[in-house]
């Protein structure tokens, strides 16, 4: 039964491969995602299914399949037209689609490139990488099947830190006779490879965003192996996207603050001069802050302290976040690394003042490996956020629905709380019992699992 189940899973996607542009029917696809997204939820992170690495493999990219007709999102005519002028010699990083130095050179692709007047803001390496699929071919199939081969990597990239952290975990326990805490990996990665949001944003809507998540758990992995490496796997993830600067935290605590600023310096000079030399650093200035859609924390500032000016609020949330920042740094230095990469991850995404529901996909790998339930809900809740592009495609206006933040951002806050609650209350319940000499809870305090150092 748990097999049929599991097959379910791919129907909803059949669905929505042949449903139509996401933004022309979405109460249909939402529909379909929150079909996928319960037996997601069922199957996956309460772990009705549990299926093989084997079986998640096969699923997943039985799944990839079955959505890969989908029309893409508009996002891939802009990775079609860039990857096209850079063949023919021109910088995308200072001429706009609509610059009529390349006026030549537009086709049918051309008219339905979003936001025309700007530059790109996609860094040097993804350039490359869009370069090298228009050569393959001036249709959406090289780019959809480029990503799906960085989704299908980062897969193993996953099976391999996954199996890493269940050895150690299981070694360090093992004599305390403590279950130990980390799913196992066959559970993480259908939580990862299997997630509707992933599968929807990547082999469907046609985003990019598996190459970073690829070299993100590239960095993570080649950190746990304790490879000299590891930090120009950070490099490469962010010369395809920069917010996987978010962590660059990580290097700190693995090599220590000198070790970490040397190459802190070197990253900094290969990624910051590189954006330099063509021309980027303007567009993604007006990007950060011009441009707002579906924030968390800037929302939250803008409601709370409407009598400052948008300057002063923006300014104020980036202290916020620099200060968070700070204090995580002293908060989680002994914290296992992907808990580390999820909290400075998610501080970006929830400080971001842009949204869109495939930015959660940075996070995801992370929210995989730690089982952090909330994370995992708003994979879910961030879809409703789609309304405001149909929406905008039946008005013709860009215009945000502030409401629809209660249901996206509500219930994994409230999941969130709830789990805290639910930990100290009992730890608190424990504590007092014990006090009292009641049978039923230890006299003593559990001695707490040991770590085991890598060699």
């Amino acid at each position: 039964m748990a097999v049929v189940l599991a097959l379910a899973m791919a129907v909803p996607y059949l669905v929505l491969g042949r449903l139509g542009p996401t933004e022309a029917h979405v109460p249909g696809t939402l529909a379909c995602l929150a079909i996928a997204f319960a037996l997601y939820w069922f199957g996956c992170v309460e772990n009705r299914f549990r299926l093989t690495e084997i079986q998640v493999l096969f699923l997943g990219i039985l799944i990839r399949l079955c959505i890969l007709p989908m029309p893409p999102s508009d996002d891939m005519h802009r990775f079609l037209w860039e990857g096209k002028i850079i063949g023919y010699g021109f910088n995308p990083f200072l001429l706009a689609p609509n610059d009529p130095a390349v006026a030549h050179l537009r086709d049918g692709n051309w008219a339905l490139v979003n936001h025309p007047d700007l530059p790109t803001l996609y860094p040097p390496l993804a350039q490359a990488f869009f370069w090298l699929l228009a050569k393959l071919g001036s249709t959406q199939w090289p780019f959809k099947m480029g990503f799906l081969a960085f989704d299908v990597l980062g897969f193993f990239v996953l099976r391999s830190i996954a199996r890493r952290r269940s050895a150690i975990a299981s070694e360090a326990v093992e004599p305390l006779r403590i279950p130990a805490p980390t799913p196992r990996p066959a559970r993480i990665l259908a939580i990862y490879f299997l997630c509707p949001l992933l599968i929807f944003e990547i082999a469907g809507r046609g985003h990019f965003d598996s190459v970073p998540v690829f070299f993100n758990l590239l960095f993570l992995g080649s950190l746990l192996a304790r490879k000299g490496w590891a930090p120009a796997a950070l490099g490469l993830g962010a010369m395809t996207k920069i917010s996987s600067l978010a962590l660059a935290p990580l290097l700190l605590f693995a090599l220590g603050w000198k070790r970490a600023l040397a190459w802190g310096l070197g990253l900094a000079a290969a990624v910051g001069g590189s954006l330099w030399a063509v021309g980027a650093f303007t567009v993604l200035g007006k990007f950060a802050t011009k441009f707002r859609f579906n924030a968390a924390m800037p929302s939250l500032l803008d409601s709370i302290l409407p009598f400052l000016s948008g300057d002063a609020r923006r300014n104020l949330s980036m202290a916020l976040f620099a200060a968070v920042c700070l204090a995580c740094l002293r908060l989680f230095r002994h914290a296992a690394p992907e808990r580390q990469a999820l909290w400075f991850m998610g501080l970006l995404l929830l400080f971001s003042p842009t949204l869109h529901p495939w930015y959660i996909l940075w996070a995801l790998p992370f929210v995989a490996l730690t089982f952090s339930r909330p994370w995992l809900l708003l994979t879910g809740t961030v879809l409703i956020t789609y309304e405001v592009y149909g929406r905008a495609l039946a008005t013709g206006h860009w215009h945000e629905n502030p409401w629809l933040r209660l249901p996206e951002f509500l219930p994994p806050l409230s999941l969130f709380l709830w789990l805290k609650w639910k930990h100290h209350g009992t730890w608190l319940k424990g504590a007092v019992f014990s006090l009292k000499g009641r049978s039923g809870f230890p006299q003593e305090p559990s001695p707490k699992p040991l770590r085991k150092q890598e060699p």
